[in-house]
């Protein structure tokens, strides 16, 4: 009765938010002095800002044009290394607190403190990338789609998808939902032709293959499943590729094949949690699809699987939540030092993660009021 009075029963939960919240500034704000230190990735997106001609035509660029875009923008405000690093930490500081709210919005309290604890352990490292605008952006469709605000989600999830390839499969949730449906798809039709009349206009047919081969990497980045394997067998053929340490070989169709995969298994488990009312385990299991079927693997991208999981463990699959939050903190423990069997274990929880997903999934859909505009799709 006090909680549902407003008593300190109810303000618990929002003050602890408050307080993450705060240690999410604090981190941003310590990363800006120690930037310098892990500058990196940051160190290549200021390349891609002064590098002369045209993107994809005259020199090479492994991310989508949204991405270049924003590059560009910042470095246009930004007329130092220096300043162009703290102003990319303020916009991933800002994506982090859309995140959180968005979680909030649609979710509860609790969804977003599970996302502001289990976030914490990675944080530094998702600040010196740039994987929380479009993690940002996915949480805010799939809120927006949440709360019946389908166009909302459209303009979101196009927009994500112009940033990041991997927010596409999330489309599918625009299908799913009737009001409005034919406007909805069409506004994310419109945006996403554009979008790749933009990137084909500038970039021509080899653009699309650069940002999907990452620069045409030849081999297996090392935390993937196969990379994390071959590791373990021969660390000594491990090589600087494209900006990442790669072993073996694959060719580039084979990595296109492979994504295509990941893009279809996400699709179908998508629509399964969209209309099973577990979007949660939906989006674990279909991220961590494309994930496992990716010839790149890269620790921040575990940043991707979060608000998914903050979804599920305030939807009741707390398992496959669980399971998410121990892959994070194996990754940050093997990066202490780069272990090949630390590497192949945390691969094995993104599998059992994949799993647990699919069966909650598979469970009876639990009844919900609010979901009685959910249809199936097609």
């Amino acid at each position: 009765m006090r909680e549902q009075l407003g008593g300190p029963a109810a303000t618990r939960p929002i003050r602890l938010l408050t307080a993450l919240a705060l240690l999410h500034a604090a981190i941003a704000l310590n990363a800006t002095r120690t930037v310098a230190r892990h500058s990196g990735d940051f160190d290549r997106f200021w390349d891609i800002t002064r590098s002369l001609g045209l993107p994809y035509r005259d020199y090479p660029v492994e991310y989508p044009p949204g991405t270049v875009a924003l590059f560009e923008l910042v470095g246009a405000i930004a007329s130092r290394p220096e300043s162009f690093r703290a102003l990319l930490i303020l916009t991933n500081a800002v994506s982090d607190a859309v995140i959180i709210g968005m979680l909030a919005w649609a979710w509860g309290v609790k969804a977003a403190l599970f996302y502001a604890v289990a976030a914490v352990p990675i944080l530094t490292l998702l600040f010196f990338r740039v994987d929380l605008w479009s993690v940002a952006l996915t949480t805010t469709a799939v809120a927006a789609w949440q709360q019946y605000r389908p166009r909302t989600a459209a303009v979101a999830i196009a927009a994500g998808t112009a940033i990041k390839v991997w927010p596409l499969p999330f489309a599918v949730l625009l299908m799913a939902r009737k009001p409005g449906r034919r406007w909805t798809i069409a506004i994310f039709g419109i945006l996403a032709l554009v979008t790749v009349v933009w990137w084909w206009v500038i970039a021509g047919d080899d653009g699309f293959v650069q940002v999907l081969t990452f620069r045409a990497a030849r081999g297996w980045h090392i935390e993937t499943i196969v990379g994390s394997l071959l590791l373990l067998t021969d660390p000594a053929a491990v090589r600087l590729e494209s900006g990442a340490l790669r072993i073996g070989s694959i060719s580039e169709a084979t990595a296109v094949a492979m994504l295509a995969a990941g893009m279809c298994f996400a699709v179908a488990a998508l629509r399964a949690g969209a209309v099973r009312n577990a979007i949660g385990a939906g989006w674990l299991a279909g991220v961590v699809g494309l994930l496992l079927l990716s010839p790149l693997l890269s620790p921040q991208f575990l940043g991707w699987l979060l608000p998914g999981a903050a979804v599920a463990w305030v939807q009741g699959h707390r398992r496959s939540a669980g399971l998410v939050l121990l892959a994070v903190l194996m990754t940050i423990m093997y990066r202490v030092r780069m272990w090949a069997p630390g590497v192949v274990a945390r691969d094995a929880v993104l599998l059992a993660v994949g799993c647990s997903a699919i069966v909650d999934l598979r469970r009876r859909p639990r009844p919900c009021a609010s979901d009685e505009n959910v249809s199936a799709v097609g």
